[in-house]
């Protein structure tokens, strides 16, 4: 008889790929955090040992039953493809254009990175039900065609008698469609990718459990994304290539610099690099510039197929 094999119980909002750039010969890297009040202290951690929650992406009913495992029925598979697509883009990046699947899959994981801290999950179902009563008027023509004879009349009604359980289920499913959006990742896609190296620079590149950065809409012409992929280098993706120019103009020392500020200025729980010689610059800028939650506007029509 075939043992079932369990569920994670780690669920990480940084995966331990992408944390691995930063580890050492030992196998370890350098975990900034503030566990108690606001002095920040550093530790040396393997990358499965930091950046995750226990059980954050899973829904349980009110008997301790798991109705949901995103970790495994979702994030898995998003981060294997994600941890490809990043050794494609370290070794061979020009095919970056050409392997749509692999590119799909790094437009994801960086719709994932914006999404996935506890954070926003929790605000996302916190606010879930509001945001469908909300827009309830939209559904109902659509709800009173599919209703049962035994569902209540009014679409409002209805998902308000949910259980707790399943507004969580619904919240998170609603998020796992928004990374998976096709719209979001076509753009993605559609972007001008560019990889920068900070070689020779005065210190490494930093990274956090808020590592993207982003400069205006997605479909602006100034639409800029940015990600540290290592110690010394950087992801870039724009709709306009003279974006990437410019940032190539600084000198590696400023682009670390800047970079580093805005990465730890976002930080949440975490920052991570290779040693703890940043440690007063960790301390001066972690956490004073953090952003709301990614996925705040009112649910869209994938929010009422999920309820459904």
């Amino acid at each position: 008889m075939t043992a079932i094999e369990p569920l994670p119980w780690r669920h990480h909002f940084v995966p331990a790929f992408y944390l691995r750039r930063w580890a050492n010969k030992d196998g370890k890297l350098v975990e900034f955090s503030k566990p108690y009040g606001d002095q920040v202290k550093a530790k040396r951690r393997h990358p499965e040992e930091t950046g995750f929650d226990a059980h954050v992406y899973n829904v349980r009913t009110d008997s301790g039953d798991i109705v949901l495992c995103l970790e495994n029925d979702f994030f898995k598979e998003l981060d294997t493809l994600a941890s490809d697509a990043l050794r494609l883009i370290e070794d061979d990046f020009h095919k970056t254009s050409s392997n749509y699947k692999l590119r799909s899959a790094w437009s994801r994981f960086i719709l994932s990175m914006i999404s996935r801290h506890p954070e926003d999950v929790t605000e996302m179902g916190n606010r879930w039900l509001d945001r469908m009563l909300d827009v309830s008027d939209k559904f109902q023509i659509e709800y009173s065609a599919e209703r049962s004879p035994t569902d209540p009349g009014e679409f409002r009604e209805w998902i308000a008698g949910l259980e707790k359980s399943e507004h969580a289920r619904h919240a998170l499913e609603l998020q796992a469609e928004m990374i998976d959006s096709p719209v979001l990742g076509t753009i993605l896609n559609d972007m001008e990718w560019s990889v920068i190296e900070t070689t020779g620079a005065a210190h490494p590149l930093l990274t956090s459990d808020r590592p993207v950065s982003r400069v205006g809409a997605l479909t602006s012409r100034d639409a800029l994304i940015v990600l540290p992929i290592g110690p010394s280098r950087f992801f870039v993706a724009t709709n306009d290539a003279r974006h990437g120019r410019s940032i190539r103009q600084l000198g590696a020392s400023g682009k670390v610099r800047d970079l580093n500020r805005e990465t730890v200025q976002r930080a949440v729980r975490f920052v991570y690099g290779p040693d703890d010689a940043q440690l007063v610059f960790v301390q001066r800028h972690m956490g004073t510039f953090q952003l709301p939650s990614r996925f705040v506007g009112a649910p869209s029509h994938a929010s009422r197929r999920s309820a459904r």
